[in-house]
């Protein structure tokens, strides 16, 4: 795979992991895609995973707009409460450092 990724339409997220894997670095990839093209994001379980990686990788304003987005397709889902309660205990910590 090239050094950027270059689509028109976008990557679809399993493609997407796929990249991750071969940069060996979320962060890098992602900010590779982010500048050339859009991760098309499948059904709950996609913006799930994908928000949960941007936590984990320390992305919380991302994190945050990417589940403002969702949050009404979504409304209910006690994943979405549970990664919300995440970004929460994510600025507390940093907070204390």
């Amino acid at each position: 795979m090239e050094d950027r990724v270059d689509y028109q339409d976008g990557i679809g997220y399993k493609d997407f992991l796929n990249f991750v894997e071969s940069r060996g670095d979320f962060n890098r990839a992602f900010e590779d895609v982010m500048f050339s093209t859009k991760v098309i994001l499948k059904g709950k379980d996609e913006y799930i995973d994908f928000i949960s990686r941007l936590i984990d990788k320390g992305e919380d304003k991302l994190a945050e707009q990417f589940l403002d987005s969702m949050s009404s397709s979504f409304e209910k889902s006690q994943d979405v409460y549970e990664l919300y309660n995440r970004l929460k205990l994510n600025r507390k910590k940093k907070d204390y450092l």
